[in-house]
């Protein structure tokens, strides 16, 4: 079933997909319709509308500036920066009605503000709530891909986070359900039900000396030596998730950061067995926002507070609370031990049964 005839059902507005061709936008002044996510760090778009950190609100004025069978240039209005937006293969509708979703003549603001206060506030904040309608889904993170949820009406979309990485949004009723009672919704596809941690902002200017970022999970410094490392190693001290720094310097080595409230400055190493390139990593532990209302359970609230992993956490409470396990020894977040390093000799083991922290193992 088309978008058209799903949205003619009852759930979509002004998303309802005109049958424009691309190249009659070129030139003119047009607006996001949906909030998209792009690589910031290649300025890269994809219509598998894979969701990653930056977030380009949607009525953000944008020009179509090339026209390919393989994609198109968007440049931003204000700023000028441009994105190469690829048409993946996997692409099924038409280019034209594939454009005509994402970018439009007519904000839709006026539609935002007749939705719910919960559509708005995953609207805002670029991601997904429990309670949220379909159509807030789909302006707060744009379309699903169509080859992966060829149907509107199915009660989970499944979005990419990456090419390893499946972020799943069920419904119950027309409205998001994590299916657990948690708020946490948007969820890895598999049998863990694990959320991947929230759509911030990057840094416009990227991680270069003098941007002011906030630390998305908990830190764990070596205090004595002021020294943090990719590697994510627990040791004693904590800097809070929603910490302020700014970035003195950075090289391939290593970024100097001191925190905005102090001044205290701390050297984040990046380590021989990183696998992600430099930024992608630092997007998983800074960037240019941070909620520091995470909406999660109780036991979830009591590890981050503390900067440690508890039983019955879910998987993004951990990673909030202790951060994300080194690559090289964790390829896969779907799997139901993380293993964590201390030191060069010392393992913390955290398992997961149901997608719950069942065993701390140190």
């Amino acid at each position: 079933m088309n978008a058209n005839k799903i949205l003619g059902l009852g759930f979509a507005l002004l998303l309802s997909v005109p049958a424009y061709a691309g190249n009659d936008y070129a030139g003119k002044e047009l607006y996001t319709l949906v909030n998209l996510h792009p690589d910031e760090k290649n300025l890269r778009l994809s219509s598998v509308n894979y969701q990653l950190d930056a977030l380009l609100p949607l009525c953000t004025k944008v020009q179509i500036t090339s026209m390919s069978r393989k994609g198109m240039k968007l440049k931003l209005v204000e700023g000028g920066r441009e994105y190469q937006y690829e048409f993946h293969k996997t692409l099924r509708d038409s280019i034209d009605a594939h454009i005509a979703k994402i970018v439009g003549e007519q904000c839709p603001e006026a539609k935002v503000k007749s939705l719910s206060k919960i559509d708005r506030e995953g609207i805002r904040d670029g991601r997904v709530y429990d309670g949220m309608t379909r159509e807030g889904v789909i302006l707060a993170l744009g379309y699903p891909p169509e080859h992966a949820t060829p149907n509107l009406e199915s009660n989970e979309w499944m979005y990419w986070q990456n090419r390893f990485v499946k972020n799943a949004v069920r419904f119950v009723d027309g409205k998001v359900s994590s299916g657990s009672g948690s708020s946490a919704s948007a969820e890895p596809a598999g049998n863990d039900n694990f959320k991947a941690p929230e759509p911030v902002v990057a840094p416009k200017e990227g991680f270069v000396a003098g941007a002011e970022l906030f630390t998305l999970v908990n830190l764990h410094p070596d205090e004595k030596n002021q020294r943090l490392y990719s590697v994510n190693y627990q040791v004693e001290g904590l800097l809070p998730r929603c910490t302020k720094v700014r970035v003195k310097s950075i090289n391939k080595r290593a970024m100097k950061f001191t925190l905005v409230d102090s001044g205290r400055e701390y050297e984040y190493l990046f380590h021989e067995t990183l696998r992600e390139d430099r930024d992608t990593h630092l997007a998983k532990y800074f960037g240019a926002r941070c909620d520091a209302k995470v909406k999660l359970g109780k036991v979830d609230q009591e590890g981050i507070r503390e900067g440690r992993a508890i039983e019955g956490m879910s998987k993004q409470g951990v990673i909030f609370a202790i951060g994300y396990p080194p690559e090289h020894a964790n390829p896969s977040l779907d799997s139901n031990e993380w293993t964590y390093w201390k030191n060069r000799f010392g393992k913390l083991i955290v398992r997961f049964a149901d997608g719950k922290v069942s065993e701390v193992r140190k």
